[in-house]
């Protein structure tokens, strides 16, 4: 599929473009690992975008059908009776986040850019390999740095000791004064 033969590949690369601004700003890339005793062990890539606009939610599936990538849009979730109700579309597996990668890669930018790329690194070395082939290290190398770019806003900058003073409601301490350590 080249990107210079609009017929080819049956989608303008404006829809490209605006596809990949879709999950650079409200998309989320990530390896789920999926190991339990029902299932197996397995890690499974995923490409997903949630948004409160159903159209953006249509436009995004109907693009992801032209460039024949399976995916999946939920039903319509209602987080609280004060949040706009919203859908999420899913490109899941090895093969379908294997398809979608290469074309968002060159567009995204940031951590996104960098997840992608690890993924998309991913899917090709578990293609490769037999299906039921054990991970090799730098694919659980690979597990792992997608998990820490995700925690990235998780992280604690500053640890602090939270012991209580003396105006503190839940404790009854004789300290005046709050602990605070901080890491550089």
């Amino acid at each position: 599929m080249k990107l210079d033969n609009q017929q080819v590949i049956g989608f303008e690369p404006i829809e490209l473009g605006w596809l990949a601004g879709i999950i650079d700003g409200e998309g989320c890339l990530s390896l789920h690992d999926r190991s339990g005793k029902r299932r197996g062990t397995g890690m499974t890539p995923l490409v997903s975008i949630c948004n409160t606009d159903l159209a953006i939610i249509e436009r995004i599936s109907q693009i992801l059908a032209k460039m024949e990538i399976g995916n999946f849009v939920s039903k319509l979730y209602v987080a609280h009776k004060n949040k706009n109700p919203y859908k999420v579309v899913s490109v899941q597996g090895l093969k379908r986040v294997g398809k979608l990668l290469p074309f968002v890669i060159p567009v995204l930018t940031g951590e996104k850019c960098k997840k992608a790329i690890l993924l998309n690194e991913f899917c090709i070395s578990r293609l490769s390999d037999w299906h039921a082939a054990p991970f090799t290290s730098r694919q659980l190398d690979i597990y792992h740095e997608i998990r820490d770019l995700n925690r990235r806003g998780r992280k604690a900058k500053n640890l602090r000791d939270y012991t209580p003073n003396s105006r503190s409601s839940k404790f009854r301490f004789k300290s005046t004064e709050d602990i605070v350590q901080t890491t550089t």
